[in-house]
């Protein structure tokens, strides 16, 4: 019974990192359309500041700053470090899946081999019943969190291709010639 209770626990944390990894490139989402076309429409530096602080809280002031100030070679590299940042966070989350993955796996077998060795002790008699379930929770833990993990790179994918095209935008803003 000890397996089958050490399977259930470690395939749920497993599946709990894995799901915490996802949530974490979905907070890296880029800025929907409606703000890319906000880029674009806007016409001065208050505008862009508006923009730039909503889409990139941290960084966006400091890039605003230097658009303002004419700076316009700085304030591309403040929106690189940004995106730098941004892709850190979905690195870290995409990392998250495949070592989860081995865990719930692990310890799904763990808890089948506990419940053998119980049984051949003469213990447990039936401790067949409670060991495949514990594989099978293990492999089931297992597929969750590779699932989640490509779901997270198809995100992961979807948001880079976002922020680049954000950053083209604004990239344009900062380095246009004043009228």
């Amino acid at each position: 019974m000890i397996g089958l209770v050490l399977a259930v626990c470690g395939s749920a944390g497993a599946v709990a990192v894995a799901l915490r990894g996802f949530a974490r490139v979905r907070r890296a989402a880029p800025p929907g359309d409606e703000r890319l076309r906000s880029v674009l429409a806007a016409q001065d530096d208050e505008a862009l500041t508006r923009v730039l602080i909503d889409a990139l809280p941290e960084h966006g002031a400091d890039i605003a700053e230097a658009a303002v100030a004419g700076a316009a070679r700085i304030g591309v590299q403040l929106l690189n470090e940004a995106l730098a940042d941004l892709d850190r966070d979905l690195r870290v989350g995409l990392e998250l899946g495949r070592p989860a993955a081995r865990i719930a796996f692990a310890v799904g077998t763990l808890g089948a081999v506990l419940e053998a060795i119980a049984g051949l002790s003469g213990e447990a008699p039936a401790s067949w019943m409670f060991g495949v379930p514990a594989f099978l929770l293990g492999a089931a833990g297992a597929v969750v969190c590779f699932e989640v993990n490509r779901r997270s790179g198809a995100k992961a994918d979807e948001a880079r291709a976002g922020w680049d095209r954000f950053a083209a935008e604004v990239g344009r803003k900062l380095t246009r010639t004043p009228p």
